[in-house]
């Protein structure tokens, strides 16, 4: 409000002080112009737009802000959703049209008022992995070390992104997980975190993650939360020393940044298509490992067997346990 406080007004059916607490520092930083984005916390996805008040309806507010909080991930059928009902509230300032809104979604899915709508079938969440991608972009960025975000997305390593533009933060976390397409799983992200601790203990009790941040000092401050941090300003990948011989390339890495860097010089290639070609190439190499065990369980030994290359064994053997082979 003008008095410069950030308040919680209303809520339906309710959430946990914790998410509530989060949502009043987060809207109190970003909450001062028009803006969407969204972070997860624990279990729980949550999806905010900001926009000015207008002042002929509640003179006393400078900004208004609507956080969902679900169970899904689908930024983009959530941000649709936020910006129909957020409309109803600053027309009227009256929090009960919000849940007019909420109430006619939650029961048919469907909600009009004038010339807004919104229709739940219209955004599949399955779709919602593969949108906003900007993995042609961030191969452009890094060149050939593009490769090492792969590496570490397929070890599961403790990834921190860097960024000090918003949007573009939220677009590069959840790319990432493009990278192990097979895996298909976008509960890994934090995509937007600080140095609050009820960020840095969810981020230690996930064990694996790919969190954002428009903080530069967290990495440094809470160096030993993170194996690998990109710097989108910097273009840079930083492996920390605890994991570098982890990650050691061979071969497969070699074929995979070929892939990417290819990527950069063919304007005819989409995001998409690049997804779908580090996908089969991935696919493969975690296919043909596992066909060394046949049809028995995969162990180090196996793998120690079929593979020459010392090193090549040690990365394998990481990938196995990864994939929850080992």
């Amino acid at each position: 409000d003008r008095n410069g406080d950030t308040l919680c007004v209303w809520t339906y059916p309710g959430v946990s002080p914790t998410i509530q607490s989060l949502c009043k520092r987060r809207c109190s930083d970003e909450g001062s112009e028009k803006r969407s984005f969204f972070f997860r916390y624990k279990t729980e996805w949550v999806y905010v737009v900001s926009v000015p008040a207008l002042k002929d309806v509640t003179p006393d507010v400078e900004s208004v802000s609507l956080c969902l909080v679900s169970k899904i991930y689908n930024p983009e059928k959530y941000e649709a959703m936020i910006n129909i009902l957020i409309e109803q509230y600053l027309t009227t300032g009256d929090p009960t049209k919000l849940l007019e809104g909420y109430l006619s979604v939650y029961t048919t899915g469907k909600f009009s008022k004038g010339k807004l709508s919104f229709d739940m079938d219209s955004y599949v969440d399955s779709k919602a992995m593969i949108a906003g991608s900007c993995l042609k972009d961030i191969s452009r960025m890094l060149g050939v070390d593009a490769v090492v975000l792969w590496n570490a997305v397929l070890l599961k390593k403790r990834i921190l992104v860097v960024c000090d533009n918003l949007p573009k933060l939220l677009a590069v976390v959840r790319t990432l997980p493009q990278l192990a397409w097979h895996r298909k799983d976008w509960s890994i992200l934090r995509p937007l975190v600080s140095s609050d601790q009820e960020y840095l203990d969810d981020l230690a009790s996930c064990g694996v993650f790919i969190a954002g941040t428009t903080d530069p000092t967290l990495s440094t401050a809470a160096s030993t939360l993170f194996d690998v941090v990109f710097s989108v300003l910097d273009r840079r990948v930083i492996v920390a020393e605890s994991v570098a011989a982890d990650m050691r390339m061979g071969s497969v890495h070699r074929d995979i940044s070929q892939i990417l860097t290819d990527a950069e010089s063919n304007p005819e290639m989409s995001d998409q298509d690049l997804i779908k070609a580090v996908a089969v190439k991935t696919e493969k190499m975690v296919k043909n490992l596992q066909s060394l065990a046949g049809d028995s369980k995969l162990t180090e030994a196996i793998i120690k067997e079929n593979v020459a290359n010392e090193s090549m064994q040690q990365w394998l053997c990481r990938v196995a346990i990864a994939e929850g082979m080992l």
